[in-house]
């Protein structure tokens, strides 16, 4: 369990007394979008073995029935990359293989874990035959890393790239040293997603 692993004396407290594990949180998530009307991509992860590493496996029940029940009901689903994958061929190819197995779904959109893109990156997923990337950003700032905010390609592959990161919001990253109060990291948070507005 995540909360296990982090140290949550709540989230084990729930556990134990069975009450519904605080970090599986796509049901919230599904109801805000349904509300919104939008359908966004989740990406799951199916393998590794870095501490960085989700500690779910792909083919429990509870994920596996996760994956087919986002993309019937239009959601999309991608692979999100174990933290070593992103310098290892063949480790990449052996998760997207994985995935497949487990879930019965062809999957051709990645995630890097921690966003991990390096120069040979576009390379490395192509190969492992992917057909889009969104792993182009930053994990402790907002905004682009590149400035572009719009699809493009890198070296032939096609980028999505990454607005902003969970981690932006932990207690040691920029966004919270630049921005002191929650009102102010939302204003600058909307501030991101109005430029985005403004270019599409």
């Amino acid at each position: 369990s995540y909360a296990i692993r982090r140290g949550d004396l709540r989230g084990i407290a729930s556990r134990v007394r069975r009450r519904p594990d605080p970090w599986w949180t796509f049901d919230t998530i599904l109801e805000l979008e349904r509300r919104a009307a939008v359908r966004s991509t989740f990406f799951l992860a199916a393998g590794g073995d870095h501490p960085e590493d989700p500690t779910y496996r792909i083919e429990n029940p509870q994920m596996r029935n996760l994956a087919r029940d986002l993309q019937s009901g239009g959601w999309e689903v991608g692979l999100h990359g174990s933290y070593r994958a992103s310098a290892d061929d063949r480790l990449i190819q052996d998760e997207k293989r994985r995935f497949e197995r487990a879930t019965g779904l062809a999957v051709d959109t990645y995630r890097q874990h921690y966003l991990r893109f390096h120069g040979d990156s576009p390379r490395r997923i192509q190969g492992a035959g992917f057909r889009y990337d969104s792993s182009l950003g930053t994990e402790y700032t907002l905004g682009f890393l590149t400035g572009v905010s719009v699809p493009h390609t890198i070296d032939g592959l096609l980028e999505l790239p990454v607005s902003l990161m969970d981690t932006c919001f932990q207690p040691a990253s920029d966004v919270n040293r630049a921005y002191g109060t929650q009102a102010e990291r939302e204003t600058a948070v909307r501030g991101v997603l109005g430029n985005v507005r403004d270019v599409h």
